[in-house]
């Protein structure tokens, strides 16, 4: 869905100009890049020059060519820019219910880019957990629920529900089918070889 809007969008200002349509995938790569380097300052915890080589890195790594040379890539670099975006307002310092909120709108943008952009819901409640752990053994030791077991508690069911909810939505998308590969979309699938698959 963000994929098709932007192409269109795409299409209106430039026609079929090959440049532009590249320009614009350079830029949105770039702001991955951006995205990453902020990731690994506020979550990761980096300093500010590891935070940028980690960037650099993501930025020249030859796996992300297709994502940048060809439209087609263009789901992946939305993809992951909504869930970088979504990853680091769950995770704001000084979080609140609408970062929640947020934090799944954007999980789910990424999910319409590419269904594996759902998979940062699960992450965002992974890395939540376990940020609350201390608090949480200390609560089931104590016997005592502690406030930040309790925000953790309300920020899992948000999500946990909110999960549940897009998975059904891309059921009903799909018409309550699942998605069918062929060999032509990904051979490595299909090959006889265990060890290849």
């Amino acid at each position: 869905m963000p994929k098709k809007r932007l192409l269109t969008l795409n299409h209106a200002l430039a026609g079929l100009r090959p440049w532009w349509w590249h320009a614009c995938n350079v830029a949105l790569h770039a702001a991955c890049c951006v995205l990453v380097a902020r990731a690994c300052v506020t979550i990761a915890r980096l300093q500010r020059p590891f935070a940028a080589l980690a960037a650099l890195l993501f930025a020249v790594h030859p796996v992300h060519t297709e994502a940048v040379a060809g439209v087609v890539g263009r789901a992946d670099v939305l993809a992951c820019i909504f869930f970088l975006s979504s990853l680091l307002v769950y995770h704001r310092p000084t979080s609140n219910k609408k970062c929640v909120w947020l934090s799944i709108v954007l999980g789910a943008l990424s999910m319409l880019a590419k269904e594996t952009g759902v998979t940062i819901l699960m992450l965002n409640l992974a890395f939540d957990f376990y940020r609350c752990w201390p608090y949480v053994k200390r609560s089931i030791c104590s016997l005592k629920i502690e406030k930040k077991c309790t925000g953790l508690s309300i920020r899992s069911i948000k999500v946990i529900l909110s999960l549940a909810l897009l998975i059904c939505l891309r059921l009903a998308l799909l018409q309550g089918t699942w998605p069918t590969f062929s060999p032509q979309d990904n051979p490595a699938a299909f090959h006889p070889s265990f060890f290849v698959r």
